[in-house]
């Protein structure tokens, strides 16, 4: 919630009013001529439909957009501190540092292949499974980034595989090899891979289908472009929200505090743009 300040014709400060921050566009419309007009925003957005030519050219309006290189960091950061959680805590379970009464564990057939709550699974039960496909000893690596063929991955129904056959036989199938459920997104029609189950990952896996979770209707890659574009758009016209307060500001002569408080309000919420961009990033998804 944030405060609009309502001004006279002479400038002077008759009120305020709170606002939600989704307003911020309509009540910082740009109108005049000699400002990019919504329409004018949308239709540049609109024809920036290649990636190579996408983020050059934003970058070029906007110079310290967050771009890749900062989605890398903040998940690289995260990564290492889930993998030494998980993998002390592994430790500490597998090799007995801590005593846990072993009767309460499931013990799994070694060819279960279905397990719709993998947290739970394979950081309590600890299940010794082979792969579906192939029949090899399925590994839970560390790092995401070394794990090998066999590293156990799992799908959106919940069932498991390595990594390596999954993606074999996704290339010529896009549906589960057991339960037959369409692994394709519903709008641009990608194949839904399966994702990798580490030490750096279990924690933050999507929900399954059969734990209430849902395959979104476009994949992580046709996302982010939509996701860009939009908030590309919400920059320029943030941008354009700071130029006309400033010359708000100097046109009317306002000081002081009125001022300060009225470019606090437009600031803001422009620096707000970027960090939701990179909260949206970080998030799991199918």
């Amino acid at each position: 919630m944030y405060t609009k300040v309502i001004l006279a014709p002479n400038g002077s400060v008759l009120g305020k009013i709170p606002i939600q921050y989704d307003s911020y566009l309509e009540i910082h419309r740009i109108t005049n001529s000699d400002h990019i007009s919504y329409r004018r925003v949308g239709d540049y957005i609109d024809n920036l439909d290649e990636p190579e030519d996408f983020i050059p050219s934003c970058q070029r309006i906007i110079p310290d957009m967050p771009g890749d290189n900062l989605r890398e960091r903040v998940e690289d950061e995260s990564k290492v501190e889930m993998r030494r959680l998980v993998d002390i805590y592994l430790d500490a379970i597998v090799f007995k540092d801590v005593p846990i009464d072993d009767a309460g564990r499931i013990h799994y057939s070694k060819t279960e292949c279905y397990f719709p709550d993998p947290v739970i699974s394979f950081l309590i039960d600890l299940p010794r499974v082979v792969c579906m496909i192939c029949r090899e000893k399925l590994t839970m690596d560390r790092r995401v980034e070394e794990a090998s063929s066999h590293n156990v991955s799992i799908l959106p129904c919940g069932h498991v595989a390595c990594y390596g056959c999954f993606e074999t036989w996704l290339d010529t199938h896009q549906a589960c090899p057991t339960c037959r459920t369409e692994m394709k997104y519903s709008q641009c029609r990608h194949t839904v891979l399966p994702l990798l189950i580490t030490s750096d990952t279990i924690c933050t896996l999507p929900k399954t289908l059969p734990m209430g979770g849902a395959i979104p209707p476009n994949c992580s890659k046709c996302e982010g472009r939509a996701l860009r574009k939009r908030k590309i758009k919400m920059l320029i016209l943030g941008a354009k929200g700071v130029y006309n307060a400033r010359n708000r500001i100097r046109e009317r002569k306002i000081e002081g505090e009125e001022a300060a408080m009225m470019m606090e309000i437009v600031e803001d919420q422009f620096r707000r743009i970027p960090l939701e961009f990179a909260d949206t990033l970080q998030e799991r998804r199918w």
